[in-house]
C-alpha cells in the first residue's frame, strides 16, 4: 500500500534514507535539510536535539596552527626563544619532547614538556619541527594547511619567518603566469585569439604551437627565450592553460580567477562576455534544479516515514481492540 500510494521503489531502502537524514541534522553528507524535518524527525525519536547540537559542537575542530601558536606560547612562557627552534627535519629530533631548547643568549635550557602536553592535551609524539615548516609553507601560500592573516602576524612576531620571505615566495597562480606568456606571444605579433583552447598531448605545448599573425600567416616565434625569461617548465601546456582559464571565467573548475583577469582574457578575443554570462545562467539553473531535487528527496522521505508511523499506530490500535 505504502510502495503504491509513495510510488516508491520496491527496493527503497529505509535505514539508508533513515541514516542519511540524521546525518544531515547533524550537517553532515550531502542531503540537505530545513528546520520543520529535523523537527519532525526529533519527534518520532530517531534524534534528539542534544544529539545534534553535542556533534555539531564537536566537530569545530582546533586547527594544526591554531594549536601550534599555543604550543609556542607555552614554549616561551618557558623562556624559549622561538626563532631559533627548528624549522622542520625528520624522524625523532622534531618531537616536542626531544628539541634541545634556547633561551634568547643562545644557552641550553629545561623545559617543562609534560606540562605543555598535559595542558594542551597533545599526543606526546607531537611534531613541533613539521608543525612549524607547514606553518611556513602556509604564509607563502604552499600545502594544504589553511593560515588567517592574524596568525601570520604571530609566526613573524616569533621571528620564524618574515614579510619579505612571504611576498617573495608566494606561488604564481597559473592563470597569472598564463597571462605573462600571453603577453610575451603578442610582443612577437601572434594572434592570441587563434591559440588552441585546449587539446591533448604534445599540440598543447608552448614549444609545439604553430603560431599565426593576424593575417593568419604562420610565423616563427622565440618560445626559448619565454620560457627563460618566464622560468617555465620546457613541456608548459599552453593548450591546456588557456582552457583551464576558459572554465575559470564560466566558474567552472578549480581555478580562481580575478575580474581583471577575465578582461584581459576577452580583450585578447579568447572569450566573449556574452559566453560567460551564458554559462553562468545555466549553471545557476542547474544548480537550482539539484537543489530542488535534494528538498524533494528529503520531504519524500519525510512523508514515508510519517505514513508510516500513522499506518504502525493504526496497526497497535487494531491490537489493543
Amino acid at each position: 500500500y505504502i510502495i503504491k500510494k509513495l510510488n516508491l521503489k520496491p527496493n527503497y531502502k529505509l535505514g539508508t534514507q533513515i541514516a542519511q537524514a540524521l546525518q544531515a541534522c547533524k550537517g553532515r553528507g550531502e542531503c540537505k535539510i530545513e528546520q520543520e524535518e529535523i523537527n519532525e524527525l526529533i519527534k518520532y525519536g530517531l534524534i534528539t536535539q542534544q544529539e545534534i547540537d553535542f556533534v555539531k559542537s564537536g566537530e569545530k575542530k582546533q586547527s594544526s596552527i591554531a594549536r601550534l601558536l599555543e604550543v609556542l606560547k607555552e614554549l616561551e612562557n618557558q623562556s624559549v626563544d622561538i626563532k631559533q627552534l627548528p624549522k622542520g627535519g625528520k624522524g625523532e629530533k622534531t618531537l616536542l619532547t626531544n628539541i634541545k631548547y634556547k633561551n634568547r643568549e643562545g644557552q641550553e635550557i629545561e623545559v617543562n614538556k609534560d606540562y605543555i602536553i598535559k595542558k594542551l592535551n597533545l599526543k606526546p609524539n607531537y611534531k613541533l619541527g613539521t608543525q612549524i615548516v607547514h606553518a611556513l609553507q602556509a604564509c607563502k601560500g604552499r600545502g594544504r594547511c589553511k593560515i588567517e592573516q592574524e596568525e601570520i602576524n604571530e609566526l613573524i612576531k616569533y621571528g620564524l619567518i618574515t614579510q619579505e620571505e612571504i611576498n617573495g615566495e608566494k606561488k604564481q597562480s597559473s592563470i597569472a603566469r598564463l597571462l605573462e606568456v600571453l603577453k610575451e606571444l603578442e610582443n612577437q605579433s601572434v594572434d592570441i585569439k587563434q591559440l588552441p583552447k585546449g587539446g591533448k598531448g604534445e599540440k598543447t605545448l608552448l614549444t609545439n604551437i604553430k603560431y599565426k599573425n593576424r593575417e593568419g600567416q604562420e610565423i616563427e616565434v622565440n618560445k626559448d627565450y619565454i620560457i627563460k625569461k618566464l622560468n617555465l617548465k620546457p613541456n608548459y601546456k599552453l593548450g591546456t592553460q588557456i582552457a583551464q582559464a576558459l572554465q575559470a571565467c564560466k566558474g567552472r573548475g578549480e581555478c580562481k580567477i580575478e575580474q581583471e583577469e577575465i578582461n584581459e582574457l576577452i580583450k585578447y578575443g579568447l572569450i566573449t562576455q556574452e559566453q560567460i554570462d551564458k554559462s553562468k545562467a545555466i549553471n545557476s539553473v542547474k544548480n537550482k534544479r539539484d537543489e530542488a531535487k535534494k528538498k524533494n528527496q528529503a520531504a519524500h522521505d519525510l512523508e514515508t516515514r510519517i505514513d508510516e508511523s500513522i499506518e504502525k499506530q493504526g496497526e497497535e490500535a487494531k491490537v489493543y481492540e
